[in-house]
Parts: structure tokens; C-alpha cells; sequence
């Protein structure tokens, strides 16, 4: 098992509240392989944004750190 195979999910209808939600968890994901030994690649880390057609494409711009 590799650190890099897990997946983190949020769902919402606010992207901010979601992208917070992802940064959150990733954090105590990332904390959790750090105590159990496991290394992480971030630079293997990767997020995709699900959303309508109709929200405008200038609000679904985010950056997760």
C-alpha cells in the first residue's frame, strides 16, 4: 500500500466549503501516513472538479496546497 493510492472525496453545492473540506482531510491524511510510516508523494497528488455546465468557469478556479 502507497500513500499516493487513496482517494478523498467532498461533495457540496459551495466550492469553497468543498475545497476546504479536501484541504482539511487531505491534512489528516497526510498526518496519518506521516505516524504510520508511509511515505507521500505530492507531486503524484492530483484533483479533479465535477460541476454543471451552468456555474460560470471563473468560480471554479482552486488551487489545493
Amino acid at each position: 500500500m502507497y500513500a499516493d493510492d487513496h482517494q478523498i472525496y467532498a461533495a457540496g453545492r459551495d466550492l469553497g466549503n468543498v475545497k476546504g473540506t479536501i484541504q482539511r482531510e487531505g491534512e489528516l491524511a497526510a498526518a496519518w501516513y506521516k505516524d504510520n510510516y508511509l511515505l507521500a508523494n505530492g507531486d503524484k497528488f492530483q484533483s479533479m472538479l465535477i460541476y454543471p455546465r451552468r456555474l460560470n468557469e471563473e468560480d471554479t478556479k482552486c488551487d489545493l496546497q
